[in-house]
């Protein structure tokens, strides 16, 4: 299934275009918002929230309560979506948070990047957590961003460079 995200035209109907199918909202232009979105604006659903920074639907209403996460834009009765630069806004603040602390340069986020946790991280390197924990510490990993208080994710773009980078190594060895 080819996956879409929805970008309004400047019409105000929403014209598809393909990447994320299950952040896909099929409805006209919000009108609850008080300021109205510019027309290069494109919008998640919950499900596509969710897979982009890990949190829960109920999650992230806790976090809009206490100002910690971007506003929801009502699209009717019972539908809400966010915009999908105020959440890549959002990750580039937890990663620079990081990236103060490590005087790493600024890495800048584009429209497909998102946040993995340590269950999908597992799947892609093979490493036990201690190890992880090891790699990061000796600067041969990528390192974890504090997404909340008790939550840490990777930046998928940065474990797949990473991984890549080690087959490119372990090619150029043999």
């Amino acid at each position: 299934m080819p996956d879409r995200l929805l970008a309004p035209t400047t019409k105000g109907t929403p014209s598809v275009s393909p990447t994320r199918a299950q952040s896909e909202v099929k409805t006209s232009l919000p009108r609850g918002r008080s300021a109205m979105p510019r027309n290069s604006d494109i919008f998640l659903n919950a499900r596509g929230v969710r897979d982009r920074v890990l949190f829960s639907l109920q999650h992230v209403t806790r976090l809009e309560a206490a100002d910690s996460f971007p506003e929801r834009i009502h699209l009717g009765a019972s539908r809400v979506a966010w915009s999908l630069q105020d959440i890549l806004a959002w990750m580039q603040s937890k990663v620079d948070q990081r990236d103060l602390l490590g005087r790493a340069p600024r890495r800048v986020f584009g429209p497909d990047d998102r946040f993995i946790g340590k269950k999908e991280l597992r799947r892609l390197v093979l490493y036990s957590s201690q190890h992880v924990r090891k790699l990061e510490a000796a600067g041969q990993f990528p390192r974890r961003v504090r997404i909340g208080l008790n939550r840490v994710a990777w930046l998928e773009s940065e474990i797949s460079e990473w991984s890549e980078t080690r087959r490119r190594g372990t090619a150029s060895s043999e």
